[in-house]
């Protein structure tokens, strides 16, 4: 049997830490972007829950309002 994931990417806007995606296919994620890889699968619950969703300043941690 597989098992559950450990880390998870997002793929995050620069101008205000935004997610606005999930594991890039083929390449890059765009020069107005930036991809985060998170290795804790509780913060996922956190991104389905929030809407939208922003990667806080310390790039581990999701939250729901824009970080400062």
């Amino acid at each position: 049997m597989a098992q559950a994931p450990k880390q998870f990417q997002v793929i995050y806007r620069n101008a205000d830490r935004m997610i606005v995606g999930m594991s890039p296919k083929g390449g890059g994620v765009g020069s107005q972007n930036k991809l985060a890889v998170i290795h804790d699968m509780a913060e996922y619950d956190k991104l389905m829950q929030f809407d939208p969703a922003y990667l806080a300043n310390d790039g581990a941690t999701i939250v729901g309002t824009p970080p400062t």
